[in-house]
């Protein structure tokens, strides 16, 4: 049979400086189990067993912070499921990735702006350098060709004069 909890059991509420301590100790946005559990760590290793975190209150003062604008709730994806629950990490955390992700995104836009102007400098020597063969008269991989050609040429002319009547030995 399995014990169930008194009612009068004591449960920890955590503070706001333990749910930030523990955002930032977690990879990313997480569930509320999961924060719950990383308060807990903590505190067990500071101070040996201790009681385990409401979820009640850890949700209410995740909430609260987010109306003051220290936490964030993570939007879900499409591929999130939706028994999960919300994410939440620190609204701190939050900015630094999104100016992370601004200045990549800067700094692949300064790239391409770069890139552009050689890619055009590029095609400019490539054109030129066209026209050059072209009045030497074509590249050797062109001029190897053309002379196959005039030799596949001259050969069926020959068997065509050999087998057509023209002198030929029949």
């Amino acid at each position: 049979m399995r014990r169930r909890r008194p009612d009068h059991e004591d449960v920890h509420q955590p503070s706001a400086e333990e749910i930030l301590e523990a955002l930032d100790l977690l990879p990313g946005p997480d569930g509320e189990e999961r924060i719950a559990l990383a308060i807990d760590a903590n505190r067990c290793a500071l101070k040996g067993d201790a009681p385990r975190t409401s979820a009640a209150t850890l949700r209410a003062m995740l909430e609260q912070m987010e109306n003051e604008g220290t936490v964030q709730r993570f939007a879900p994806r499409t591929y999130d499921l939706p028994e999960c629950g919300p994410r939440w990490w620190s609204a701190a955390r939050a900015r630094e990735e999104a100016e992370e992700r601004q200045a990549e995104a800067e700094r692949a836009a300064d790239a391409d702006a770069k890139l552009k102007p050689v890619q055009r400098r590029r095609q400019a020597e490539m054109a030129e350098a066209l026209q050059e063969e072209r009045a030497r008269g074509g590249s050797p991989l062109k001029r190897a060709v053309d002379a196959t050609l005039e030799a596949n040429a001259r050969m069926y002319r020959e068997y065509r004069r050999r087998s057509g009547g023209e002198g030929g030995a029949n």
